[in-house]
Parts: C-alpha cells; sequence; structure tokens
C-alpha cells in the first residue's frame, strides 16, 4: 500500500508528534491519494505502529540505490512511521467532526463516509488507544466522540512478545497496537521496581492495628528518609500517610509513636481512645 508513494527517502514531511503547530492541511492534501488508499483499507487509519515501521523497512531494503545501512534504516521506518501516524490521526479526527471540514473532503475526496451515512453499528467505535502517564488506561471513541476507559489491559491468547496487548470492553476486544506484550512486561518489571524501592524507604514498622470492623490495618513506621532525626508517619497499611510526628520534637521514638496513637485514636475512635490511653 505505501510503496507507491515512497518514491524517496523524506517523502513526506510532516510532525512527528500531535500537539500546537503540528497540524499542515495542505502537505496532506499534497498527499491526498496515499490517505486515499491508506482510508479505502482502513476508514479508522488507525495502523499499528510496528506494522508501518516493517512497512518501512521492507521499502528501504528493496531500495538499495538509497544506500541505507542497517541503523539508517531503522531510524527512517521510525520518523516515517511517527509522522504518517500523526497525519492519520488528524485525519481521523477530522472525519468525525461535524460538519465535515472541507479539508478533510480535500484530502479524502470521493471516498470518505459522512458522519451518519455510514452503517453506525458497524463504524460507532472508530479509534482506540492507550494512555500512557500518571493515570493509565485503554480507551474507546466512538464517531460522534463518546468516549469509554477501561484500567486495565489483558495478554491475547498464547501471547508472544510482538503481540499486541488487548482491551476488554463487555465482549469486545481490541488491540492496543501502541502496546506489544514485550513492552507491557518491561513496564511490570519497571513498576514493580519502584514498588520495591518506595517499600525499602518505608523503615521499621513500630506499631499495628487491625480493625475489625473495616478490615484495615493501622502502622506506625520510623521515617529515616524523610528527616535528618528520621519521623514516625502514621497510615492505614497501602494508604496514604494521615498524619506524622518529627522524632526531634519528642523525648524519643516510643514517645513519637504514643503521641500519634492518642492523636488519632481520639480524633475518629473515642471507643478504642478510652481503651487503650485511659
Amino acid at each position: 500500500m505505501l510503496q507507491p508513494f515512497v518514491t524517496f527517502p523524506n517523502f513526506f514531511k510532516y510532525s512527528e508528534k500531535s500537539g500546537a503547530g503540528a497540524f499542515n492541511s495542505k502537505l496532506l492534501e499534497k498527499h491526498a491519494l496515499l490517505f486515499q488508499e491508506m482510508y479505502r483499507s482502513q476508514q479508522n487509519l488507525a495502523f499499528p505502529k510496528v506494522l508501518m515501521q516493517n512497512a518501512f523497512m521492507n521499502i528501504t531494503a528493496a531500495r538499495v540505490d538509497w544506500n541505507m545501512n542497517e541503523k539508517q534504516r531503522k531510524e527512517h521506518a521510525t520518523v516515517l512511521t511517527s509522522r504518517l501516524r500523526t497525519a492519520c490521526r488528524q485525519i481521523s479526527q477530522g472525519c468525525r467532526k461535524s460538519p465535515m471540514p472541507a479539508w478533510v473532503r480535500q484530502v479524502l475526496g470521493g471516498c470518505v463516509v459522512e458522519e451518519g451515512k455510514a452503517d453506525e453499528a458497524k463504524m460507532e467505535w472508530v479509534t482506540w488507544g492507550w494512555e500512557s502517564g500518571e493515570h493509565e488506561y485503554a480507551w474507546r471513541e466512538s464517531s460522534s466522540g463518546k468516549r469509554e476507559t477501561v484500567p486495565e489491559l489483558h495478554f491475547p491468547p498464547d501471547a508472544s512478545d510482538d503481540m499486541f496487548m488487548q482491551a476488554w470492553f463487555g465482549d469486545e476486544v481490541y488491540d492496543i497496537t501502541d502496546m506489544t506484550v514485550k513492552d507491557w512486561k518491561l513496564r511490570d518489571a519497571s513498576q514493580s521496581r519502584s514498588k520495591k524501592a518506595r517499600r525499602g524507604n518505608a523503615g521499621d514498622t513500630y506499631w499495628e492495628h487491625f480493625e475489625k470492623d473495616t478490615g484495615l490495618t493501622l502502622v506506625i513506621r520510623f521515617r529515616p528518609d524523610r528527616d535528618p532525626a528520621g519521623l514516625m508517619s502514621l497510615a492505614y497499611r497501602g494508604g496514604a500517610q494521615m498524619c506524622q510526628v518529627y522524632v526531634a520534637d519528642c523525648a524519643d521514638k516510643d514517645e513519637a509513636v504514643k503521641l500519634l496513637q492518642a492523636h488519632f485514636f481520639k480524633r475518629v475512635a473515642p471507643p478504642v481512645f478510652a481503651q487503650f490511653f485511659h
């Protein structure tokens, strides 16, 4: 599909990332025949990154006259894939706008399907992907702009490292082409190391109290990493810190623990306070 249009290495000069200044309708119109061919192949224009990179690698392998070594071919495939996927994402978003922008009609010509004229049962969910960052989730979006999310991905059956992770929306399964099984495993390993590092900074546990009514455990820990003299912190196990006492402000660590106990139980559990601190 791409080969007839890749007539020289830097055939498509476009931004590699979405954002302010990335959109250029004139450049998209210049390559209208390419995008029309891609649209006929897949109307949401959501082509897997690995698939597109492999296509560019095959094209450059056949063009010996370009004199590109393996490293140059890989870099070329990465850059051109990023540019093309940015453009495809912009065109796909333009297709979902109502009314459809004139530049979309110019780029896609007669092959574009108007909103509302397509079979809604087949066209409802037109894009999907994985949002990374502080809050991670898989998402899918309909042609009308409706978005659904799920917080986790799943391994495909008989998963191998080069396969894509899957997002499950009810009975529907979507391949997340930005996240391979190998990438997911590396992500899990990295998060596991980070959690271990955080646990390593948590310090020694000085006191625990199990709450029968909630099933939660209160923990007081010494935190040497938070102050030169250290501090005592109180939290539910696995939860955020609720209060703290600097050891330097107390006679010793034991007094710091008692202050935390008294402060917490007197404030939120008077019966327990009466039991422990009468």
